[in-house]
């Protein structure tokens, strides 16, 4: 991990786009956004292709958060994605909010949190963007986060009843990080590291990513949050997380 070049987007976008030329199936689609009067490109990264399930694996809408960033471009460069391209088409965002990275802000250029905004009647441009990705079909979407306040790993679960994924992927980050087994986890109930976000909106005045993922149609999301750890340790729990997630939903 080159911890200099941390917040360095353009360093970000090269990192990317040296790992896709290294799989002549990868591919790489650039989309100019402007923040805060500076233009990013904003990075879509597609693995295999004609695979019967597709996930979409996202990170970085929140700016302050580098270790979901991280684990996505290790995963990527590592080439560890290549054992599930049998079963899986994987779309990559690496990292949603460029803005936000580059000046370690949870909220983009506009000082707006981009995961509150996705039934805005004006969404930001970034989701507008993902908002565009999600009218694909996707089987699963997995969104790392991070929380420094909690002292283990969590996560959020959005999915069809009867579907038990979010505890047996906390099983395998086990070994890793720890759970968080705290019974209210940012203000809300939790069961064994696991929050389940109702299917139905409600009175809620915001959605996030998840919600809007699932009214498309995603039939499982988890929101994934590593606790306050090690930058390094983090990374390795979400790269568990993913492994265990693509196997555990094939």
């Amino acid at each position: 991990m080159n911890l200099a070049a941390l917040r360095e987007y353009t360093h970000l976008v090269k990192r990317v786009r040296s790992a896709v030329s290294e799989d002549r199936e990868a591919r790489l689609g650039l989309h100019e956004i402007t923040a805060a009067g500076k233009i990013y490109e904003f990075m879509q990264v597609v693995l295999g292709s004609g695979a019967p399930r597709r996930v979409l694996l996202s990170a970085g809408i929140h700016g302050d958060e580098l270790a979901g960033v991280e684990a996505l471009c290790e995963w990527l460069e590592s080439h560890a994605y290549m054992k599930f391209l049998y079963r899986w088409d994987i779309t990559m965002l690496p990292c949603l909010n460029p803005w936000g990275y580059e000046h370690g802000t949870r909220e983009n250029g506009d000082g707006r949190d981009l995961n509150r905004e996705f039934n805005s009647s004006r969404p930001p441009q970034e989701v507008l963007f993902v908002q565009s990705v999600l009218q694909q079909r996707f089987d699963l979407s997995l969104e790392l986060h991070g929380d420094e306040d909690s002292a283990g790993y969590y996560l959020y679960e959005t999915v069809q009843p009867g579907a038990d994924i979010g505890h047996r992927v906390l099983e395998q980050i086990r070994t890793v990080m720890p759970v968080n087994l705290d019974t209210t986890i940012d203000a809300k109930s939790a069961d064994g590291g696991v929050i389940a976000r109702p299917l139905e909106p409600g009175t809620h005045s915001w959605w996030p990513m998840a919600r809007y993922g699932f009214a498309q149609g995603i039939p499982c999301s988890l929101t994934l949050e590593a606790g306050q750890s090690p930058l390094q340790r983090q990374v390795q729990a979400h790269l568990q997380a993913i492994e265990a997630a693509l196997g555990l939903c094939s």
